[in-house]
């Protein structure tokens, strides 16, 4: 199972948990389509959305891009060191 940020919660924060279901892919053009599906109180709720929606136009063409993130609520998971802003037009040297 996927956690945000590739980060379990805290000890502290595993008191309320929740399952973020999203629909992922790359589109022809390269860019990211990422659509937030809904929060489910259990993965057993996420599943069966993705079984409701598997076979709707678009989703059916992406079977694979399903996916569900286990988070707990009230946690700060991420960012804890800012974040920094890449700008695409710059040229950076990559090795």
């Amino acid at each position: 199972m996927d956690s945000w940020y590739g980060r379990k919660p805290e000890k502290d924060c595993m008191r309320q948990i929740v399952y973020s279901l999203q629909h992922e892919y790359v589109s022809e053009d390269a860019e990211d389509q990422i659509k937030e599906i809904g929060l489910f109180s259990s993965r057993e709720g996420a599943q069966e959305a993705i079984e409701r929606l598997r076979a709707k136009p678009r989703f059916r063409d992406h079977p694979e891009g399903f996916k569900i993130y286990e988070t707990a609520l009230d946690c700060d998971l991420a960012w804890e060191e800012g974040f920094v802003r890449v700008d695409p037009d710059e040229k950076t040297d990559r090795h």
